[in-house]
């Protein structure tokens, strides 16, 4: 399978997943994610869902690394911070939480009064 075949699929494996978790099918979601997280662990969608559905199952601390990358690649997407702060305060963390939140904040002012 060429390069971008095997992108192709992999990005097909991504949507039927989200759609599984959009549906309810949790355990199909959390196959589909884990199938394109094995291929490439840096999948930003793919970590932020993951820990989106790792967080809703009640496991902060299974989704808090997977939204640390989501956010890693994706530094000015609030909604991913916002669920990585999430996850931080239901797992404890809750210095990591109000830290990160109060970057963000001040990075968008900064950017804001540029």
């Amino acid at each position: 399978m060429e390069v971008r075949e095997k992108r192709m699929a992999q990005q097909d494996t991504f949507q039927i997943a989200l759609e599984h978790h959009r549906a309810g099918r949790v355990r199909q979601a959390a196959a589909g994610y884990r199938e394109v997280l094995e291929r490439d662990p840096a999948h930003a969608d793919a970590n932020l869902w993951m820990g989106v559905l790792a967080f809703q199952a009640g496991r902060p601390g299974q989704a808090v690394p997977l939204l640390e990358r989501a956010a890693a690649a994706r530094p000015d997407d609030p909604a991913t911070w916002h669920n990585l702060a999430m996850a931080r305060l239901r797992a404890g963390l809750h210095d990591a939480a109000i830290e990160d939140g109060l970057q963000r904040v001040m990075q968008r002012g900064a950017d804001v009064g540029r």
